[in-house]
């Protein structure tokens, strides 16, 4: 089996354990519930394998599709805002510009400033760096 295949598949292995974890406390999050009213503002970068834009200047990826799937679940309308970086997508929700993003890492730092949802997706692979560079703290 190939990489990607193999890369493919545990990317929808994922996406459905989490549509299940979040399929069972959704009657109580639905739009009337919450008291949510008109459209969400889900903000998305240029960030594959999780949200890209295709030629036809649509948004897909493993994050868009199961955020499209858990928004038609609770019955919510959203519109995506563009964004060029996941920093930029993170100020913005700070600010009250956006309600969402459909991916953020999870890093302690954004668990001080966002409320993000357990990982859904783990690729083993990672980079290394010393902690501290010039006086600055990297990880």
């Amino acid at each position: 089996m190939s990489n990607r295949r193999q890369i493919k598949i545990r990317g929808i292995i994922y996406l459905a354990a989490l549509l299940g974890l979040f399929s069972w406390p959704l009657p109580a999050l639905t739009q009337e519930g919450a008291g949510l009213q008109g459209k969400l503002l889900v903000g998305a970068a240029d960030f594959p394998p999780y949200s890209m834009k295709t030629k036809d200047e649509k948004w897909e990826g493993f994050s868009i599709e199961l955020w499209e799937i858990i928004a038609e679940r609770l019955g919510l309308e959203f519109e995506i805002r563009e964004y060029d970086r996941l920093r930029q997508i993170q100020s913005a929700i700070q600010k009250g510009e956006l309600d969402l993003t459909t991916a953020m890492f999870v890093t302690e730092h954004n668990e001080t400033v966002s409320d993000l949802s357990h990982s859904y997706y783990r690729s083993g692979l990672g980079i290394v760096v010393g902690t501290e560079r010039h006086g600055q703290r990297w990880i």
